[in-house]
């Protein structure tokens, strides 16, 4: 008989133990079912270069996961692939409606890719397009370890409120840590990803060689939303000196906590973005403008990367035949650009261009008795130059420009009568002259003319 046995202490030790017993089972059949989930729904992410929808096998890690998928169909069987579907990404930077846009060029682009190489595939697979992955950016921000409590909190703030996304990129922009986040983050979130769904139940096991060799994520999981109560085994102590535990039959099939499956939101449950497209845009040159030459632009976008621009200069005063001032003059210019643009975005007409000119006026131009010449010229030329947005909702836009070429101009002197109450002109001082060398330079501001209405996009 041992002595000072304590029968309440022992009961409340043992269920304690059997209650860790009952976790440790229930956690463990969890992981199981989870490892077999994911087992039978690979994923596969295939990487896009910035602005860009094709399929490049070489880039990142595409090679790695391409090869894993081959090895997949091969140990499996296509008859055992029960589903496919695709969603694509964009990085969280320019237009939304625009990147909405390349998200489904992406999705179409390995839509095209799966069925060129398993043609079986084609009535099995989903498409789906979410546009910018912001909650991407969000995760990468939370698992960042270099930022500060006070930077990670005035981050998740901007993606966390419910300005419009344009509205998000130019307050991300104006933080210092902007940078880190493009150069760390951006490239991984311009990707589409393949999710497969085998029918067999059985682990999938892959040769060491071709297992998909993934760049590195930044994976955060989400809070727990409910929460799991483990309840205590009643303990029965008989009154007897005998002590009696009944048995505890602990399932193992059910998971204790029931985890939903992964259903991402349809396409059409997309929120909608504004749709605009830009028809043209109206500009002044700054520095014509500085010199109070008066001049008026408008350029209007036109299939591919080219546009057409036309150009009106028009300072037109004197000051009692001693000063004048006046130039009409017109020109037209087309336009290619390096960069290409969505037929139905408002980003048009930005970054790098080259263009030829050509133009002609009619002028007159007086300082006292120094400057005394009228006439008329003609010029055609090359044009390079870069449009880049300005403000903070990035509406406006400035062109850095200047142009070179041929000019030849007729032009005939006068010299104004000694109390300048007429002017005479000089028969033996006129000719032409030609002139080859830069004609033109800009600092133009733009003012690009949108149209479209909310909802076009989804």
């Amino acid at each position: 008989m041992i002595k000072n046995f304590n029968i309440k202490s022992f009961g409340k030790a043992l269920r304690s133990v059997l209650s860790l017993m009952v976790l440790f089972m229930g956690l463990f059949s969890l992981r199981a079912h989870a490892q077999e989930r994911n087992s039978n729904n690979p994923e596969y992410k295939i990487y896009f270069q910035f602005d860009k929808s094709a399929v490049n096998s070489a880039y990142m890690s595409n090679a790695q996961s391409l090869s894993s998928l081959d090895s997949l169909v091969a140990a499996v069987g296509l008859e055992s692939v029960e589903s496919v579907k695709v969603v694509s990404y964009s990085s969280p930077e320019g237009n939304y409606a625009y990147n909405l846009a390349l998200s489904k060029k992406r999705t179409d682009a390995v839509y095209h890719m799966l069925v060129a190489t398993y043609p079986s595939l084609a009535g099995k697979i989903e498409l789906d397009h979410q546009g910018e992955a912001w909650q991407d950016l969000r995760n990468s921000v939370v698992a960042d370890a270099n930022f500060t409590e006070d930077v990670r909190s005035q981050i998740l703030e901007i993606i966390d409120s419910d300005r419009d996304p344009s509205s998000k990129e130019a307050a991300l922009k104006a933080l210092p840590q902007y940078k880190r986040l493009y150069s760390s983050y951006f490239r991984k979130f311009r990707y589409a990803e393949i999710r497969l769904r085998i029918a067999n139940s059985e682990e999938i096991v892959l040769p060491e060689e071709n297992k998909q060799i993934s760049s590195p994520e930044v994976v955060v999981l989400p809070p727990v939303q409910d929460t799991v109560v483990l309840e205590e085994p009643e303990l029965i102590i008989p009154e007897h000196d005998t002590l009696h535990v009944e048995p505890i039959v602990v399932d193992t099939v059910a998971a204790p906590v029931n985890i939903p499956p992964f259903i991402p939101l349809p396409a059409e449950t997309t929120p909608a973005a504004p749709v605009k497209k830009t028809f043209a845009a109206v500009k002044t040159n700054l520095l014509y403008d500085a010199v109070t030459a008066l001049n008026f632009e408008v350029e209007i976008p036109v299939a591919g990367r080219w546009s057409i621009m036309a150009e009106d200069v028009f300072p037109w005063w004197h000051i009692d035949n001693k000063y004048a001032f006046q130039m009409w003059e017109m020109g037209v210019e087309a336009r290619f650009w390096f960069k290409p643009w969505d037929v139905n975005g408002t980003e048009k007409m930005r970054g790098w261009f080259v263009g030829a000119y050509g133009m002609s006026s009619k002028y007159d131009f007086q300082y006292d008795r120094s400057i005394n010449y009228q006439g008329e010229y003609w010029s055609a030329g090359i044009t390079a130059g870069y449009v880049m947005p300005i403000g903070r909702k990035q509406k406006l836009n400035l062109e850095f420009s200047i142009s070179a070429g041929y000019l030849q101009t007729d032009y005939r002197h006068y010299m104004p009568a000694e109390d300048y109450s007429v002017l005479i002109r000089d028969p033996y001082n006129m000719g032409t002259v030609s002139y080859f060398g830069p004609t033109k330079a800009k600092v133009s501001l733009i003012v690009p003319i949108n149209f479209g209405k909310k909802g076009g996009a989804r």
